[in-house]
């Protein structure tokens, strides 16, 4: 038969045991809020949807895509390989560093989709990093663009990461592409960049 001792030091304990138990409920719920307030309202970068992405996730991603950055884009769709079906990849959406969607997707006859996967640790420029890189290049042929269009892959067997830069005025209309590594952050090739040329007056001149 059990002495009031006894029955007092279960109790305690029972006591010390859901004590432990609240705390560690406590320290999970506020650092999901913190997480969450660390992002909250917020436009994150690539590489910072990547590392959140990876973190929860045994995945490997051979492509990240955000559109209509401005500076970033409010959420990052990261492509990665089905593991268990050859041919079909699985497209998760990142938005303040959380998963919010998912799904399927199958390779189309002739589509470019990366299957190249991704080397985080040479990846060394984030989408911060080539916006501003896009913004220097555009100002020295005196363009102005409004919005970006990002894509993250490796473009072929050298296994280099590349950003692909779609530059987009405020109609959303491109009015060209940068390709940079995102390695070095070297512009690797321009399409469609036209500089603005002066408009030579019609006019003569007065002394003329």
């Amino acid at each position: 038969m059990l002495n009031f001792l006894t029955i007092l030091n279960i109790c305690k304990n029972q006591i010390n045991c859901r004590l432990i138990f609240l705390k560690v409920a406590l320290l999970g719920v506020l650092s999901q809020l913190i997480f969450q307030n660390l992002y909250a309202g917020e436009e994150v970068s690539a590489l910072v949807a990547y590392d959140a992405f990876v973190e929860n996730a045994n995945r490997v991603i051979v492509g990240a895509v955000g559109f209509s950055g401005k500076p970033q884009p409010e959420q990052w769709l990261l492509l990665c390989q089905d593991e268990k079906n050859s041919g079909q990849f699985l497209e998760f959406v990142v938005k303040n560093g959380k998963v919010v969607a998912q799904r399927k997707i199958s390779r189309l006859p002739g589509q470019d989709l990366p299957d190249i996967p991704l080397s985080r640790g040479k990846i060394r420029v984030d989408s911060t990093d080539a916006r501003r890189i896009a913004l220097e290049e555009a100002k020295q042929l005196g363009l102005s663009f409004e919005t970006v269009h990002y894509q993250l892959r490796c473009r072929d067997a050298r296994r280099e990461a590349v950003w692909l830069l779609s530059l987009r005025n405020s109609a959303s209309v491109e009015i060209g592409k940068i390709y940079l590594s995102a390695e070095s952050g070297k512009v690797l090739r321009r399409v469609g960049l036209k500089p603005v040329r002066p408009i030579k007056s019609s006019f003569s001149s007065v002394n003329g």
